[in-house]
């Protein structure tokens, strides 16, 4: 496998990747890609807005390192992956996965913000992750417990909720929680992976 990943510097003295073109070697079967936290000593923390992602061969799967934080607006948009592990991402910008028509897994952990239409055109996503702004919950000493949507009028039809929120692991769905969400046809709830 071949692969090339382009940087800029960002004002904190991080870097935010503008460029990823993965290459598979022919005849290899290696269908997994990690996107690295470092590069000469310097924090890798945002997959950056309209990064340009390309591919020859299929991917699977694509993990990220817990100190990226974000990814940009229209990031990975059209990519054609089937899965994504983004432990320590809080925040994905619009249209980040959009037009990601193999998508069908999305792992967090720290999500707070979705930014509209992050997941359009996403149809074999199982649902769409919840950030914590569109959650109402409550942080007990045995974990998270999810008390309901903070808008009754949810943008979702298919909703997933996270393992974890802030770090800590859901252990609770209150009685009636989402009773009021009208447009939610499908909910999953993710557990470990």
């Amino acid at each position: 496998r071949s692969d090339e990943i382009k940087y800029a510097a960002e004002e904190d003295g991080t870097l935010s990747i503008t460029e990823i073109n993965y290459v598979r070697i022919p005849g290899n079967s290696l269908s997994n890609f990690a996107i690295p936290n470092m590069v000469d000593g310097k924090q890798i923390t945002k997959i950056a807005e309209d990064a340009v992602i390309t591919t020859e061969g299929y991917i699977n799967y694509i993990y990220t390192c817990e100190e990226i934080e974000t990814i940009g607006a229209n990031a990975f948009s059209g990519a054609g992956f089937n899965w994504i592990n983004i432990p320590g991402v809080k925040s994905i910008e619009s249209g980040a996965f959009s037009g990601c028509y193999n998508l069908t897994k999305v792992d967090t952990k720290m999500l707070v913000t979705v930014g509209d239409g992050a997941f359009d055109g996403c149809d074999k996503l199982r649902g769409v992750p919840a950030g914590t702004e569109s959650l109402r919950y409550s942080n007990e000493v045995d974990g998270i417990f999810i008390l309901g949507l903070a808008d009754s009028e949810s943008k979702y039809d298919k909703l997933q909720i996270p393992s974890h929120i802030v770090g800590l692991p859901v252990v609770r769905i209150e009685d009636h929680a989402l009773e009021s969400t009208d447009s939610i046809r499908q909910l999953v709830i993710r557990g470990d992976s």
